[in-house]
C-alpha cells in the first residue's frame, strides 16, 4: 500500500475513533446547528441576528436583502435560517448544509 494509502486508512480510523477526539471536537460534533434570525428592528431596518448573540450581525434596510444575508451566512456554516415577520412570527426558514466551495 502506498504512503498516501496508509495515511488515508489511519486518518479513517482516527475519524470512526471518536474516543480519540480532543474534548473540544466532541463537544462541536454533537452542538445543535447554530440558528440565525432575521427580524424588524425599532429603527423601521431588518436585523440577521445569530441566537443568543447580544447584538446583530448586520442591519439593513430592506427585508430581501437580510433574508438574503442571513441565507448566505447561516449556508455557511451549516445553520439555520428564520425569518420573522413584522408581526415577530416566523414567516419562512430553510435549513443548509455547509457550503462547498470546491466547484
Amino acid at each position: 500500500m502506498s504512503e498516501r494509502g496508509q495515511l488515508r486508512k489511519q486518518a479513517e480510523k482516527a475519524h470512526r475513533d471518536v474516543d480519540s477526539w480532543p474534548r473540544w471536537m466532541k463537544q462541536a460534533a454533537d452542538a445543535p446547528p447554530a440558528r440565525y434570525s432575521v427580524f424588524p428592528n425599532s429603527a423601521g431596518g431588518w436585523e440577521v441576528k445569530r441566537e443568543g448573540a447580544a447584538r446583530s450581525i448586520s442591519t439593513y434596510s430592506t427585508q430581501v436583502d437580510a433574508q438574503r444575508a442571513g441565507r448566505q451566512i447561516a449556508r455557511r456554516s451549516g445553520a439555520e435560517v428564520r425569518v420573522h415577520g413584522k408581526d415577530g412570527r416566523i414567516r419562512d426558514f430553510d435549513t443548509t448544509g455547509p457550503q462547498d466551495d470546491s466547484h
